[in-house]
Parts: structure tokens; C-alpha cells; sequence
């Protein structure tokens, strides 16, 4: 591999970086096995230097070649690492953890919770950019054949049948811009993608880092699958493109209104008193709302805990449903409290979304 090559057209061959300047640089003689005498140098450790900064790591076709891979022989900036399922060593510098090297073949067992695992992937492959947005399920395919074969999974434009609710429970990361900048600019929103590349309900649809909270288990989903279905673009190839998909969900809906304070926020229709925390998919969806207005959408709760509750804010469109963004509710203030006495008195309603 070369990390530090933009692109495929760059070699993997280039001169190394110099580290800064007001680092000490020691230079000592060296006697070789062939009696020449040479000389090495010592460099005072740069701890600001990390590897997945390099370029490689910033571009999604590369994630599953790294993780696929048994060994791979690193070209890197400043280094040349060796990494394998087993070992991780370098020619100098000091040897950082590789996190694309998680060992596949072991996630089905011991404590290792395989969908968290799915998650992390997800979350690294989402934060790189992309040349051809078409490529979106495609770039990871590879990653998700292992995957279902791990674990005698159905797959779903990038989210797992058996764990489905808990799957759409993804949401936008937010950027490290610092203190004191409202969710309004530190979300990593972005366009909604013009072609269709994939279902509202899946994270292949949006563009920028996507994540989950891992707050939730299986005990603690509250809305039922029905029906699920995608059509890939090629038939022989279902972990790749997909031109259509829907899913349909058995559980409470309940009306509210989507605005921005110092950050997304939802608030029931017929109760303005609480506010829960919102998180929109994409640049349109945030454009909906302003600090002076707001946009009348739907919640559809997914999972329950004693401390949390969160789901899917759904929004009418031609017979169905579209994603449009996350909520959650946390116990801090009553607000859980109030959330349920609204909930649990809804019937549950059949929604499809798609």
C-alpha cells in the first residue's frame, strides 16, 4: 500500500517526510555487516504524526482493501510498516495500532459484538470521500460479503436484517470545530445526493460521517419489522447497488415539530413544553427549519430503555414515508417521563418507508 499517494496515478515510492524542525536529530556511526561504516539516526519521537492521516486513509475504496487484506507492506510518509492479523512492526518511528486490521474471522464469538464492529467500519468508511457517489454501497461490498457470511445475515443496502430496528438508529457525526459553535455548522451535513443511490432509511443515502450510540440491545426495541426488501442494480450482485428498497414498521407515530435553537431540536405538537434532541440527515432537511420556524414532522419510535428512547423522524411523501432525520430522549429533566405519557398512549400504526 502507499498512504501517502493522493491518488492511484502517484507511486509508492516518494521522499520521506523531514520531521519539524525544532526536533533534535542525533546522527551516529554504524558499523555494516560488510565492515563499511555508515551511520543512523535517532529522531525525537513526533507524536503529532499519526498514520491514519495519511492519504490513504482518506479516500473509501481503501478501507476494504486494508481490511481484506491477511498482510500488507505499508509505504508510508515516514515509515514502512509490515501489518498483519498478528503482528505490527516498522522501520522506525513508532509502531501505532492499525484499526482496519480487526480479524473478521473472530467477530461471531466471544465478547465481541459483531454489528458494533459493522458500525465502526461504517462510521471510518463514511468520514472518506468518494470520487463517484454511485460507488457507495459498492466500495464496501467486499467488506459486507464477510461479513454475511459470518453471520448468516440478510442484507440491506448496508444495515443487517436480524438487528434491522437497531440498525436505522444511525445519525450524523458531528465535526471537530470546537467549543461554542452551535449543531447548525459542527454536523457533517451535506447534500442530499440528486441520483438515487439508495432507500432514506439507509445511511448509503446521505453523504458525510454517519454513527450510532450503541445505547440500545435487542431488549430494547419497540417497533416491529414487517416487510423489508431492496432491488439491486445487478442481480448478481447483492451487496452492491440498489435502485429501490422499502422497509415497513409496526410502531408508535406521534406528531411534532422539527426547529433549531443552538442545535435540532423536537418538540411534540401538542405539547411544546419539552424539547428532545434531533439530529437532520442532510443540508435539506436542516433547511426546513430556521431559528424563526419550524417543519411539522412525525416521530417513530424505535427502541426504549429505562434511561433513553430513540428513533426515526419520518416525513410523508407520495403514499409513504421518507427518513429525514434522528431523535432521542434522555431521562435528564422528566423528559423521558413526559415522552412516554404522550407514547404510550398512541396505537401502534403500520409505516412504510422508503
Amino acid at each position: 500500500m502507499a498512504p501517502s499517494a493522493k491518488s492511484c496515478k502517484e507511486g509508492f515510492l516518494s521522499v520521506r517526510e523531514v520531521p519539524h524542525a525544532h526536533r533534535q536529530v542525533y546522527r551516529l556511526p554504524l558499523r555494516c555487516p560488510d565492515d563499511r561504516i555508515g551511520s543512523v539516526k535517532f529522531v525525537e519521537v513526533d507524536m503529532e504524526y499519526d498514520v491514519h492521516n495519511e492519504s490513504i486513509h482518506q479516500r473509501a475504496w481503501t478501507l476494504q482493501e486494508a481490511i481484506l487484506s491477511p498482510r500488507v507492506l505499508v509505504y508510508g510518509s515516514r515509515q514502512l510498516r509490515w501489518v498483519c492479523r498478528s503482528e505490527l512492526d516498522s522501520d522506525g518511528w513508532y509502531a501505532q495500532s492499525d484499526k482496519s486490521f480487526e480479524r473478521l474471522e473472530e467477530l461471531p464469538g466471544g465478547y465481541f459484538n459483531p454489528f458494533r464492529g459493522w458500525r465502526t467500519i461504517v462510521k471510518s468508511y463514511t468520514s472518506r470521500s468518494m470520487s463517484k457517489a454511485e460507488d457507495k454501497l459498492l466500495a464496501i461490498s467486499g467488506v459486507a460479503l464477510v461479513y454475511a457470511n459470518l453471520l448468516n445475515d440478510g442484507y440491506l443496502a448496508g444495515l443487517w436484517i436480524s438487528n434491522l430496528v437497531l440498525e436505522l438508529l444511525w445519525r450524523k457525526e458531528k465535526k471537530d470545530t470546537g467549543f461554542g459553535t452551535d449543531d447548525k455548522h459542527r454536523l457533517d451535513l451535506k447534500h442530499r445526493p440528486v441520483q438515487y443511490r439508495a432507500p432514506s432509511w439507509s445511511w448509503a443515502s446521505v453523504d458525510g460521517t454517519v454513527g450510532w450510540d450503541n445505547i440500545f440491545g435487542k431488549e430494547d426495541v419497540v417497533a416491529q419489522l414487517l416487510d423489508s426488501s431492496v432491488r439491486p442494480v445487478v442481480d448478481t450482485a447483492p451487496f452492491g447497488a440498489v435502485k429501490s428498497g422499502h422497509i415497513s414498521l409496526r410502531g408508535r407515530l406521534i406528531q411534532a415539530v422539527l426547529f433549531w435553537g443552538y442545535s435540532a431540536k423536537i418538540k411534540l405538537a401538542n405539547d411544546d413544553a419539552a424539547e428532545f434532541f434531533a439530529v437532520p440527515d442532510t443540508i435539506e432537511d436542516a433547511e426546513r427549519m430556521t431559528p424563526d420556524t419550524s417543519a411539522p414532522v412525525w416521530c417513530l419510535e424505535l427502541a426504549r430503555s429505562p434511561d433513553f428512547a430513540a428513533g426515526l423522524i419520518p416525513v410523508p411523501d407520495s403514499g409513504y414515508y421518507k427518513r429525514v432525520g434522528y431523535f432521542s430522549v434522555t431521562s435528564l429533566g422528566d423528559k423521558l417521563s413526559i415522552w412516554r405519557r404522550y407514547t404510550d398512549i398512541c396505537a401502534p400504526q403500520d409505516v412504510t418507508i422508503v
